[in-house]
């Protein structure tokens, strides 16, 4: 297939959904690849909420939740509660 303006993007793979259920397990693997327990124990949150977000439940405070995942896991706040393009894999992270 070439490659031109008018080229479609192929539908015949999916596509991972920006969503916050989404950037909660991105945030968890790239905090060292936590399980639920020990990003909620992190972060001050209980497991059983954690694994009710992902599963795609809404926090009921969610600028305190997303606050608090920020906090614990060194995560940006805007990325956790917007979502948003990821960072380069190849550029180092600033610490």
């Amino acid at each position: 297939m070439s490659v031109g303006s008018d080229a479609q993007p192929s539908t015949d793979r999916a596509i991972p959904a920006d969503t916050l259920p989404a950037r909660l397990m991105l945030a968890r693997l790239h905090a060292g690849n936590l399980t639920v327990s020990q990003a909620a124990e992190r972060c001050g949150l209980l497991r059983e909420s954690w694994s009710n977000w992902e599963r795609g439940m809404k926090p009921r405070d969610l600028l305190d939740v997303v606050e608090k995942i920020s906090e614990g896991l060194s995560i940006d706040r805007d990325w956790l509660l917007f979502g948003g393009q990821l960072a380069d894999p190849r550029r180092p992270r600033a610490e």
